[in-house]
């Protein structure tokens, strides 16, 4: 049983949100690994962090954001605040209060606004602000006073979602018509009456002045913001099909698939609807049951997709309006290995994949005539001379 060549063979690059910065896209693998793509060879690189013992396994993460000389990003369970000093090549990371996990999520938003991060949890008693220059956080609780402003206190889920709308954040509550607009400049907020059909929202984004939202019944909808400005863009009536995220260019909404596997295009001005069909013939998805496409990043001319459960990562070109497939090329197992040794890590369980990895090292040292030492030698000699 050639363990470790099924590990090479399925090797891939996998994560759940990103940044772009400095021509790389930065991010945290699900194995945990802190890494890179550089945007022109699509070659993929674990960074070698100087502080990097210890490092928490966190693959799964909230938004990552950068400034000058750092990226920020937020774990899924809400314990820390990371930093990666891309100046410095130092990893530093800020404990965060104790926050609600609600359905696998923390937060219903995570912003940048002039050198703080604003953090909203879910269960809606209070923001959270960290200052990026002091290093040093701040808790506020809403003011509940008014009536409009009581947000289902007795139960669990009260803000579900939001976004950033230029210098205001929407949250909006689950099953409920209300949402909370606040106002980055001076912190005023107001209770917000929404239309009927935004009560259940799985994703929304904000784009050429229109709020784009994505039902949890799959149907899209187009929002001016006003109280009865909503139109229904697409209706979805094929039980198979399921939607995570959606991303806007200047003529075309592209419906990227949770657990099905189908890309829609839909024509913002005559809603005709296309599937995607271009795909690369070695495509594969790895059935997680993640939802496929989750985090993203952008510039002037791409939306990069983080790259959860397949082989390509999948980036859109703003100019062109056009889906591109990108094939990673991923690190070298031996790249991995120092790698996983230098975090502390030195216990291999299958379940995680280590054993594989440690199996599929010694195997390609044996294929090179590196090691001519049986498995069971290579594991005995590891303990022995440790």
């Amino acid at each position: 049983m050639n363990i470790g060549g099924n590990y090479l063979k399925d090797k891939k690059v996998n994560f759940s949100n990103c940044i772009l910065n400095k021509n790389k896209v930065w991010f945290v693998s699900t194995e945990g690994y802190f890494m890179n793509i550089d945007v022109d060879t699509k070659k993929s690189s674990y960074i070698n962090l100087e502080n990097l013992n210890g490092w928490i396994n966190h693959p799964v993460i909230d938004n990552m954001f950068a400034d000058k000389s750092s990226i920020y990003w937020v774990d899924q369970y809400g314990t820390y605040i990371h930093e990666y000093n891309t100046e410095q090549n130092k990893y530093y990371e800020y404990p965060l209060p104790t926050v609600e996990m609600i359905e696998c999520q923390c937060f219903a938003g995570i912003y940048l606004y002039n050198e703080k991060l604003f953090i909203f949890p879910r269960n809606g008693l209070t923001r959270i602000e960290f200052d990026l220059q002091e290093k040093k956080y701040a808790v506020y609780p809403w003011n509940y006073s008014n009536e409009d402003f009581k947000i289902n206190r007795k139960g669990k889920m009260q803000l579900w979602c939001s976004v950033q709308c230029n210098n205001w954040v929407y949250l909006f509550e689950r099953n409920r018509n209300k949402a909370i607009r606040m106002n980055f400049k001076d912190l005023n907020y107001e209770s917000i009456d929404i239309p009927y059909e935004l009560s259940d929202i799985e994703y929304i984004v904000f784009s050429n002045d229109i709020f784009y939202i994505l039902s949890m019944n799959k149907d899209l909808y187009a929002w001016d913001g006003t109280l009865d400005g909503i139109e229904r863009i697409y209706h979805c009536s094929d039980r198979e099909l399921s939607f995570s995220r959606i991303a806007v260019t200047d003529h075309k909404i592209f419906l990227l698939p949770a657990l099905s596997g189908k890309i829609l295009i839909i024509d913002l001005q005559s809603y005709e609807v296309k599937e995607h069909d271009q795909y690369p013939k070695d495509l594969e998805y790895h059935e997680s049951g993640w939802s496929k496409y989750w985090g993203y990043t952008e510039d002037k001319q791409y939306i990069w997709f983080a790259n959860r459960t397949a082989n390509y990562v999948l980036r859109i070109n703003k100019y062109t309006e056009m889906i591109e497939w990108i094939k990673v090329v991923p690190p070298k197992i031996k790249d991995e290995w120092k790698i996983h040794l230098e975090t502390g890590r030195m216990i291999f369980t299958e379940e995680q994949n280590y054993l594989r990895l440690f199996i599929s090292l010694e195997n390609s040292k044996t294929e090179k005539g590196q090691n001519k030492e049986s498995l069971g030698e290579c594991i005995w000699n590891t303990i022995k001379n440790d």
